[in-house]
C-alpha cells in the first residue's frame, strides 16, 4: 500500500538556498511546493489546500517570515501547522521573536542532516524513504 507523501511548503527567497533545501526535502521522499517571500506563500498555502509542514526563511522582501507566519495562524485550519524558521540570522537575536510568532523550531540554513531530522520528527517520519 503507497503512502500519501507528506506536503511541505518552502518559502525562500534566495534562489540557490530554495533549490538546494527543496532538493534536500525531495531526496527523503516530500511533496515540496516552493514561494518566494511570505505574501506568494499565503496564496500557494491557499491554493494548496493541505499541508503537513512549512520551512520559512525570516528576511524576504515583499512579506517577512514573521509576518508570514502571524497570518497563516489567523486561518483556522494552519492554527496548529508546524512551521520551522530557516535562517542566516543570529540565533540569539532572533530565536525568542520567533518562537512568539509561532514557529515550532528555528533552524540555521545549509545544515542539512539537523533541518532533516527535525522535519522526520515533526512529521512523525522515522524513515523518509519508506513514504515512496
Amino acid at each position: 500500500m503507497k503512502k500519501e507523501k507528506k506536503r511541505i511548503l518552502l518559502v525562500e527567497d534566495a534562489s540557490l538556498f530554495r533549490e538546494v533545501i527543496k532538493g534536500y526535502l525531495q531526496s527523503e521522499g516530500y511533496d515540496v511546493m516552493t514561494a518566494v517571500n511570505g505574501a506568494e506563500a499565503l496564496e500557494t498555502a491557499s491554493r494548496a489546500g493541505h499541508l503537513d509542514l512549512v520551512i520559512s526563511d525570516l528576511d524576504m522582501p515583499v512579506m517577512d517570515g514573521w509576518t508570514f507566519a502571524g497570518k497563516l495562524r489567523e486561518k483556522e485550519q494552519y492554527r496548529s501547522l508546524p512551521i520551522i524558521a530557516l535562517t542566516a540570522l543570529d540565533p540569539e537575536e532572533a530565536e525568542q521573536l520567533t518562537l512568539d510568532k509561532g514557529f515550532v523550531g528555528f533552524e540555521p540554513k545549509l545544515n542539512r542532516e539537523r533541518l532533516l531530522g527535525k522535519v522526520a520528527g515533526l512529521l512523525g517520519t522515522e524513515s523518509h524513504k519508506e513514504q515512496e
